[in-house]
């Protein structure tokens, strides 16, 4: 390698005086640099897998040839299929195209498509696409030979014959095929939202649903006002489209919808959208406490919740419940580690966002039955525990017995829950038919107490006959005391 010298790096450096900058470049050598397989200034791009040696640090460029026949300057060429002509070079086999991105878009056009493929043309060379008859324009190369984009015309029908010509050499046969497809709009709901927007709109209607970054223009108008509605991507299905509205800067009444699919396919929907005040809150100086990991409810109430899409929490996959316009119950996000227990978490009313302030507690511990729980069908049972009122409600627990019981009228304190099972036994999942699992529910907190045998009706009888002959027994002997008294 000391024979020939390896392409320079250069650092352009600044010092700064009181006066004047002074501008320094300072030339290294690649080894002193980059490693001999990347290129870039921070090294971050790898050199072409066919370069012979480094490639150049600024370009990428093979400057000591090529390995495996490959031609270009940077080895990308098969030298079996290229001549070089001038500053270029001349394609002798056939392109070939293997993938075609999106594969539909509507009957008017307009869709940006990539082609992807092998000898399929560099920037100066004479490149057409052809869909079965209807040419694609503005042919634009984006990886010289590999890669190209193409705006669809107009076209009534799927096609399945896509080719690519390169100076007139055109591709063989592939299994492609683009679908040009009639999308329509019919509705669209809710129909309405908050001023400050972000509100969920779907848009329902047929062949509406095209793959690809900005192929939709969606909007809201009246008379005077144009606002936007941004499209939700990750939620198209064939038969809808989502997207969140603008912000409106007064309550008002939108008198259509209008969707732009590709720039080409104006769809209208004539339908009226209201923007409603934004929701106003009571805030409260009170407490909120909830146990570390989570999942317990909180209540924040004010006026105009109705108004409102969706009020989410932001950590927490369920959406508040909204009982009544004037309260939004929402549960609280895990305590998140390393911070202290008093936590800022943030309630999302669509564009609208209202932060609160979470005193996070230890979770509750419950204590196993010692045993299985004899359950006598009458009496109520006695789960003990600690912290169990602490960050929770009584309204936050449930008490699953078996597979589909539940033990009714619970009395819950900080440190014991009684509640009564249900009289008859519920299904389970054990051998014995009798016996079921006793399970705690609070929050995100699902916590085994043990298994709760039911008597059987044979022994319950037993022991009431027991009982009631053992009353007959004093009754007589009472009795016989009497007489001989």
């Amino acid at each position: 390698m000391d024979s020939k010298r390896l392409p320079l790096a250069y650092i352009h450096a600044c010092i700064i005086t009181q006066e004047t900058c002074v501008q320094l470049v300072i030339e290294i050598q690649q080894s002193d640099c980059c490693p001999p397989t990347q290129f870039g200034p921070l090294c971050t791009k790898p050199c072409p897998v066919n370069c012979s040696g480094p490639c150049h640090l600024e370009t990428g460029h093979c400057t000591y040839g090529c390995l495996n026949g490959s031609i270009g300057d940077t080895c990308e060429l098969d030298s079996k299929c290229y001549n070089r002509s001038a500053d270029n070079y001349v394609l002798t086999c056939n392109p070939e195209i293997y993938k075609i991105n999106p594969s539909s878009g509507p009957v008017n056009g307009g869709t940006l498509v990539t082609i992807t493929g092998r000898f399929i043309g560099n920037a100066n060379d004479n490149i057409t696409i052809d869909f079965d008859g209807v040419r694609c324009h503005n042919v634009t190369v984006q990886t010289p030979y590999t890669n190209l984009t193409c705006v669809t015309g107009n076209n009534s029908a799927s096609v399945s014959n896509i080719s690519v010509s390169v100076h007139g050499i055109r591709s063989g046969s592939n299994s492609l095929s683009f679908s040009f497809q009639t999308p329509t709009i019919s509705k669209f709901f809710p129909k309405n939202g908050i001023q400050s927007g972000n509100t969920t709109v779907t848009i329902t209607g047929h062949n509406i649903s095209y793959e690809g970054q900005n192929r939709y223009n969606i909007s809201f108008y009246d008379n005077t006002t144009r606002i936007e509605c941004s499209t939700i991507q990750s939620t198209f299905n064939p038969k809808n489209i989502k997207c969140k509205t603008g912000k409106s800067d007064v309550s008002r009444n939108m008198s259509r919808l209008q969707v732009v699919i590709d720039d080409l396919t104006i769809l209208t929907v004539t339908e009226t959208f209201q923007y409603l005040p934004d929701p106003k809150f009571t805030l409260s100086n009170e407490s909120r406490k909830a146990q570390q990991s989570g999942g317990a409810t909180f209540t924040i109430r004010g006026e105009g919740f109705n108004n409102v899409g969706e009020i989410t929490v932001d950590r927490v996959d369920k959406p508040c419940d909204v009982p009544e316009d004037t309260s939004a119950v929402c549960e609280t996000p895990t305590k998140l580690e390393n911070q202290s227990n008093s936590q800022t978490v943030y309630v999302r009313f669509d564009g609208l966002t209202l932060p609160v302030t979470i005193d996070y507690v230890d979770d509750p511990t419950f204590e196993k039955f010692q045993g299985v729980y004899e359950y006598d069908k009458e009496s109520p049972i006695e789960i003990k525990g600690t912290n169990i009122l602490n960050g929770a409600q009584p309204g936050d627990y449930s008490i699953q017995i078996g597979l589909d019981g539940s033990c009714i009228n619970p009395d819950i304190t900080m440190h014991l829950i009684t509640c009564l099972p249900p009289k008859s036994v519920p299904r389970t999942n054990q051998t014995d038919v009798n016996t079921v699992y006793v399970i705690v529910y609070v929050g995100r907190i699902k916590a085994y107490i043990g298994d709760l045998k039911y008597q059987e009706d044979v022994k319950i009888l037993a022991i009431i006959i027991g009982v009631l002959a053992a009353a007959l027994v004093t009754a007589v002997v009472i009795g016989i005391s009497a007489v001989v008294f």
